[in-house]
This record gives C-alpha cells, sequence and structure tokens, in this order.
C-alpha cells in the first residue's frame, strides 16, 4: 500500500472448499481503493498449485514485473521462524530480481527484504486503532464469499 498511498475503502471477496478435514479458505480477492483515487487489485489462490507469484505495477512513467516464490512461505514450510532470524529474514534470490521498463529502457531491481512480522506487527496495531493507518471503519465494504472453483457458493 505504500506505493499508492492509504486505502481508504476495501472490498473483499474470499473462496472456500471442502477437505477431508472440513471447509476451509482457499483464496480471496481485494479491491482496493486508495485516498489518491487510484484502485488497486490484490488477490491470492491456494488452489493453482503454483509455488509462485507474480507482481505487477504499472504507470505513466513505466511498469514494474517480477516473478517469484514467496520465500517466507517456503521458509516457514521448511521450518524456520523470522523471529529466529529476523536480520537475515525473508530475502529473495537475486536471479530473481523485478525487470522495471521505462522510456530509457531496462532495469533489473532486486527486491527488499521481505518481514511478515513486521507486517503483522503493523496490522494488529492498525486493528487497535493505533499508528498512521487505522482501518477505514466507516467505509468498509461488505465482504462476501466468491464462488467456488466448482461454480457452488460456499
Amino acid at each position: 500500500m505504500w506505493l499508492l498511498g492509504p486505502v481508504s475503502s476495501v472490498h473483499a471477496q474470499w473462496d472456500e472448499v471442502e477437505l477431508p478435514a472440513g471447509r476451509t479458505d482457499a483464496a480471496f480477492v481485494l479491491s482496493l481503493r486508495h485516498d489518491s483515487g487510484v484502485t488497486s487489485c490484490v488477490s491470492s489462490t491456494k488452489l493453482t498449485h503454483l509455488r509462485e507469484r507474480t507482481l505487477r505495477a504499472y504507470g505513466s512513467a513505466g511498469s514494474y514485473v517480477v516473478t517469484s516464490a514467496d520465500v517466507q512461505a517456503e521458509a516457514v514450510a521448511a521450518g524456520r521462524h523470522p523471529a529466529e532470524e529476523r536480520a537475515g529474514w525473508g530475502f529473495d534470490d537475486p536471479s530473481r530480481a523485478g525487470l522495471l521498463r521505462t522510456a530509457a529502457g531496462e532495469e533489473r531491481v532486486p527486491s527488499v527484504q521481505g518481514d511478515y512480522a513486521a507486517f503483522y506487527e503493523q496490522f494488529a496495531r492498525a486493528c487497535a486503532g493505533e499508528g498512521p493507518h487505522r482501518p477505514p471503519r466507516t467505509r468498509v465494504s461488505r465482504c462476501s464469499p466468491c464462488s467456488t472453483p466448482r461454480g457452488r457458493a460456499p
């Protein structure tokens, strides 16, 4: 949200699936309206079996695209924890650097350190009404389920 500024309203949808262990969340889509007037979209799913993600940012001066894995999720799955190695946590392999394209040409730009722990610390403060980015409680849209991959509403 740093790139486009504070979010003034959110519309959220989620998807659930039935598993042998019971119903579980499987995907989400967020439509975010920023104070700047720009709308952004964030989505994720566990149903595609992809172990990578693509981030795209488009603007009047150029674009930035990067496809990489979620190195933090991979580290957690391998039994590592951010609290145990905060300084070295969340660095992507330099070979996965994103591509910045402008009128001047193309440039590889490595990702900065990811930090799940800092995200959740800030999120908790925001939900508690502390810090500079409190949730816009009076302007949050209704949160509703998406249809499931099988075309059924959960």
